[in-house]
């Protein structure tokens, strides 16, 4: 760090608690209390990890000879507030301290606090040291940001201050090709795009919390390196380049919906290999599905001739009595809505639907697979209904 400031660049820093300290701040408390805490109290409480850690690390900057001033969220100089009053001045669950918090960021006073507080230092050949994991509201209570905390406050400080480059310092080499404690093999991937360290992240990868990446923008480069790398960032670590985005797709062709019903069909296991071997034999291949206890939906492409319907009902309703009834719809569109975060993402389903419920587009079903959300609606409305989603979802940032 003190060989970047001696090269001229100007630095800012974002730290977090050392350690466990916030497991351990945390458990103190529960033990004098039921675990419903006062917010208020409980959270200045839990922020002194962050503040420890930030003057911390200006006496080590002061140690060797770079001038570095704390800013925690207590003081006026902290630039990240919300534009809504905090939500946690009331009672709340400990349990609850890393959830990921939803808020909207006051844009104007970020902006002014870095012009009037932050640029200065900088220019000054000052180091400001940033307390993570929280934000504060106008009256400076605090608003805890959940799991990723200080990973979000380093993207949103490099958003707003329009730096160049955000580099995350862990004690790991980078992003692995796998996980380098089960596999041997395992290589530090030199880049990797946002979309894909997300959906790492998701699965087993704990370099950086996906939460994080909703804050990425074009307008920095990112990249994570180890500590002991630091000094010699530009060939180390791995560099994340582009941003997550939302994409939203209509499948191009038309899909005839086939709907299976009966009971307990789960367990009528040759019931799956019998459906498909008919549909191959057929030439007629699935492209996509959805089941229940009491029911199949078949999604075909195209348009499926009245016999194949006839055909279907002869074979699995009065032949092998696998289901006791079928219905057919044609003319189903299909748009699929592709984000890594919706996993972190609750309320997703709910703001699609609301979306489409407000223009009157009926939705036939919804399909979730991981990051995809696919919505069925009559093929007619498809076009509209990408329009209304592309206005709603894709202008809706996350601030």
């Amino acid at each position: 760090l003190t060989k970047l400031v001696k090269s001229g660049k100007q630095v800012i820093t974002v730290v977090s608690a050392q350690g466990n300290t916030t497991t351990r701040l945390i458990q103190t408390v529960e033990k004098i209390t039921d675990g419903q805490l006062a917010s208020k109290s409980y959270l200045e409480y839990l922020a002194m990890g962050e503040k420890m850690s930030c003057h911390l690390l200006t006496l080590a900057l002061e140690k060797y000879g770079i001038k570095a001033v704390a800013i925690t969220q207590d003081m006026k100089e902290f630039p990240l507030v919300s534009l809504l009053p905090s939500q946690e001045t009331t009672t709340t669950s400990s349990k609850k301290t890393n959830e990921f918090k939803h808020f909207v960021l006051d844009e104007e006073a970020i902006r002014n606090k870095m012009e009037r507080y932050i640029k200065p230092l900088l220019e000054q050949g000052v180091v400001p040291v940033i307390a993570g994991f929280f934000i504060v509201d106008a009256k400076r209570n605090l608003i805890s940001l959940g799991r990723g905390g200080s990973d979000i406050t380093s993207f949103l400080i490099g958003k707003y201050l329009n730096c160049d480059e955000v580099i995350i310092v862990t004690d790991v080499a980078g992003v692995f090709s796998s996980d380098p404690r089960q596999v041997s093999k395992a290589a530090v991937i030199d880049q990797i795009s946002a979309d894909d360290l997300v959906l790492l992240s998701q699965t087993g990868a704990q370099v950086l919390h996906p939460n994080a990446l909703r804050f990425k923008t074009d307008t920095f480069q990112a990249k994570i390196v180890n500590f002991k790398k630091l000094g010699n960032y530009i060939e180390a670590g791995t560099t994340i380049k582009g941003t997550v985005n939302t994409k939203i797709q209509a499948h191009k062709k038309k899909l005839t919906l086939f709907t299976f019903t009966g009971k307990n069909l789960s367990e009528k296991t040759k019931l799956f290999f019998s459906l498909l071997e008919w549909l191959v034999a057929k030439n007629l291949f699935i492209h996509s599905l959805s089941t229940g206890t009491s029911f199949i939906s078949l999604y075909l492409e195209g348009d499926i001739q009245d016999f194949v319907y006839q055909e279907l009902h002869e074979e699995f309703i009065r032949k092998k009595k696998f289901f006791t009834g079928l219905a057919k719809l044609t003319d189903v569109g299909e748009i699929k809505i592709s984000n890594h975060l919706f996993v972190e993402s609750p309320g997703m389903i709910s703001m699609i639907s609301s979306i489409l419920f407000r223009e009157g587009i009926n939705i036939i079903e919804m399909i979730t697979a991981h990051t995809d959300i696919v919505v069925y609606v009559k093929s007619e409305q498809i076009r509209k209904s990408v329009k209304i989603l592309e206005q709603k979802l894709l202008s809706t940032n996350q601030k």
